[in-house]
């Protein structure tokens, strides 16, 4: 699966320290792959499953803001059930989320428009049925 961000943005973006307080399981003082991998695939479908209500999935090109919610949602990822995790964390977590919802109900845009699905209107219901068997001018006097 090719995933919105890379291991080298998250360290960019929250720097090497932080990142292995995420995911070095290990202890050898290093990012282990697999960790990193497993929260940026994680990441990355979270992702697509709100986008997919308004995009064609996998986008032609990442756009720069979801590169970041990609490693807001991977450190999110990587520390879940661990002592890395903090409110921080948490609350990345959700602004993301909320956003992505926003973007799948089109309040907020990628700024790929090129690649945007056309979204169908909202159906019309409607119903007909027979007359009334019982009105207030039928039951007038049986109360």
């Amino acid at each position: 699966m090719t995933t919105y961000a890379v291991q080298q943005d998250l360290e960019d973006y929250f720097g090497s320290s932080e990142l292995l307080i995420a995911a070095d399981r290990d202890g050898d003082g290093e990012a282990d792959e697999g960790v990193v991998a497993s929260g940026l695939n994680s990441a990355t479908a979270e992702i697509n499953s709100y986008l997919a209500v308004r995009y064609d999935i996998p986008l032609a090109e990442t756009p720069e803001v979801l590169t970041r919610v990609c490693c807001d949602l991977a450190m999110y990822h990587m520390s879940v059930g661990s002592p890395s995790m903090t409110e921080d964390k948490e609350t990345r977590y959700n602004n993301c989320i909320k956003w992505l919802r926003d973007v799948s109900k089109g309040v907020a845009s990628l700024g790929a428009a090129e690649a945007q699905v056309e979204v169908q209107d909202e159906a019309t219901v409607s119903s007909s049925s027979e007359e009334r068997l019982f009105s207030r001018t039928k039951m007038q006097g049986l109360l």
